[in-house]
C-alpha cells in the first residue's frame, strides 16, 4: 500500500508541478521505471491515497482515498476536512494509468 501511495503521489506531483512540463532525462528514467513496476504489479482494482498540489478546487488538494474497480474510478473519499466546506467529487482525479499518460503528454 505504501508503494502505491508513494507512486500516486509522485505521479500527481509531477503532473501538476511547476515549470514547462518537460521532464529531465533522470525524471524520464524514474517515470519509466515506475510505469514498468505498475504494469508488473498493478491491476484493474486498487485503492490509493492522493492529493494534488495545484491552483484547483480545494477537494483536489485534500488527501483523498481513491478506489478503482475494473480500471474505473468509483470513489473519492476525503481523508480530512475540505477547505471552505466544499464537497468532494470524482472530477479531476486520475487513475494510475491516466496519471502516467497525463505526465507523458504534458
Amino acid at each position: 500500500m505504501r508503494a502505491r501511495h508513494a507512486l500516486i503521489s509522485l505521479l500527481c506531483l509531477a503532473a501538476t508541478g511547476c515549470g514547462d512540463g518537460v521532464l529531465s532525462p533522470s525524471e524520464h528514467l524514474r517515470l519509466s521505471a515506475a510505469r514498468e513496476r505498475w504494469e508488473e504489479h498493478g491491476g484493474p482494482n486498487y485503492t490509493v491515497e492522493s492529493r494534488l498540489l495545484c491552483f484547483c478546487p480545494p477537494y483536489l488538494t485534500t488527501w483523498t482515498r481513491l478506489t478503482v474497480h475494473d480500471g474505473v474510478l468509483v470513489s473519492a473519499e476525503p481523508l480530512g476536512p475540505i477547505f471552505g466546506g466544499e464537497e468532494g467529487s470524482l472530477l479531476g482525479w486520475l487513475t494510475v494509468p491516466q496519471a502516467f499518460e497525463a505526465i507523458l503528454s504534458a
